[in-house]
């Protein structure tokens, strides 16, 4: 009879059959760099959410209280950050989705005179940035979705539930164009190069077979 096998003896029979030690790159999850940059924009979102109703108070003055219910999607957005890593596909489909929606509803309460349509952009910056070339039609549906969203709420919804004084409506405004802008720049920043790199799993494979 033999003995206990120790792991030293397992790692040196694992080296001689050519199969990879306890470890090795095929142990390590892969991780989608798309999914990946994702994730870092749903965590963006959900920490700006709690944020965004003081802007509102500091800039504006009024209509905090209505500005607080935008953040009520947090959750939403909390949950796409954690789930990308084990359901990649899906969170690069629903981040523009979710986002799509959480603008048509943000402007049903502020208001079209806020701005807060101009969020549309970067939901379809997101639908065209998260996909391979080779994922055409997922991004077709998305940006006919978001399109189809953007007519609903520009053509349905009106001067929201905050009677706006023109001073305020244009400082509203001001503070929404710079929020889109950050968040489009920020978008583009996180998925540059995205395209180039491999999986963390895969390209730690390759290494290895060098």
């Amino acid at each position: 009879m033999t003995g206990p096998t120790t792991e030293a003896d397992t790692s040196r029979s694992a080296s001689s059959s050519g199969a990879p030690p306890f470890g090795g790159a095929e142990n390590i999850p892969s991780v989608d760099p798309r999914a990946a940059a994702t994730a870092s924009i749903a965590w963006l979102v959900v920490i700006n959410k709690p944020i965004y109703p003081l802007y509102v108070w500091w800039f504006v003055g009024v209509g905090t209280t209505v500005a607080w219910a935008t953040a009520l999607s947090a959750p939403l957005f909390l949950a796409i950050a954690l789930g990308a890593a084990k359901w990649p596909f899906l969170a690069r489909v629903a981040l523009p989705l979710v986002g799509a929606v959480d603008t048509m509803v943000a402007t049903a309460l502020l208001g079209q005179a806020s701005g807060t349509e101009l969020f549309f952009v970067p939901c379809l910056l997101l639908s065209l940035v998260a996909f391979s070339p080779e994922e055409d039609r997922p991004v077709r549906l998305l940006v006919a979705g978001l399109f189809v969203v953007f007519v609903a709420s520009h053509e349905g919804l009106g001067a929201g539930i905050v009677p706006w004084a023109a001073e305020q409506a244009s400082r509203l405004l001001d503070l929404n164009i710079l929020a889109v802008a950050s968040l489009s720049a920020f978008i583009g920043w996180s998925f540059a190069g995205v395209g180039s790199k491999r999986p963390l799993a895969n390209a730690a494979h390759s290494t290895r077979s060098r």
